[in-house]
């Protein structure tokens, strides 16, 4: 007979809401992570290669000639 934890009894488990999709890597964002969210409505992860991503996918090359 399997013995069940009753602090466990009757809990349904929900899954996260999702807020929006990450512009660097293109998965969920979730309510309780963090992320950055810009003013034309895009938003990315709290996270370094996130934004790592976001920006060298987005953002153009320059160079600073002397």
């Amino acid at each position: 007979m399997a013995v069940e934890n009753p602090m466990t009894l009757n809990v349904k488990w929900e899954e996260p809401r999702v807020i929006g999709e990450c512009a660097g890597c293109l998965s969920d964002i979730v309510e309780g992570e963090g992320y950055i969210e810009f003013p034309d409505g895009l938003l990315v992860h709290y996270d370094r290669s996130c934004a790592m991503t976001f920006c060298l996918e987005y953002g153009e090359l320059k160079h600073y000639d002397l």
